[in-house]
């Protein structure tokens, strides 16, 4: 997958219509995970950290959906 987001979080995929994307992304969803490691930071910085560790994490599933395709 190139898309640097992972994707959708949760696609929805209704027969009638194409692929529907509704709110996050994987990487956004991996950002709001990691927040929970600083429970008590609400600024710039956390933020900057929880979407670091979650940009390794995407780039990390991609590679193992890399192997296993």
């Amino acid at each position: 997958m190139s898309d640097k987001t992972g994707g959708p979080a949760f696609p929805l995929d209704i027969p009638t219509l194409e692929q529907v994307y509704l709110g996050m992304t994987m990487l956004d969803y991996f950002a709001g995970q990691a927040m929970q490691l600083y429970p008590m930071l609400h600024d710039e910085a956390a933020a900057k950290c929880c979407y670091d560790r979650a940009a390794a994490m995407t780039k990390e599933r991609e590679k193992r959906n890399d192997q296993t395709s």
